[in-house]
């Protein structure tokens, strides 16, 4: 799956160049697991696939 927008600045800084100054250097490492599943699952049925990931389906607006 492709990321296409980031809401966040800093998260869209850390995904491009890994500079980790505008998230909290603690989850650095966990975000990094988290963008790169992101990018390399095919399909959203791929990342259930990784244990303590509580995924649940989009709710309908």
């Amino acid at each position: 799956m492709q990321l296409v927008r980031f809401r966040h600045k800093g998260l869209r800084q850390f995904h491009e160049d890994g500079n980790v100054k505008g998230v909290p250097p603690a989850m650095a490492d966990k975000l990094r697991k988290l963008l790169f599943a992101l990018e390399t699952a095919e399909t959203p049925e791929q990342l259930g696939r990784f244990p303590g990931w509580k995924l649940h389906s989009p709710k309908a607006a």
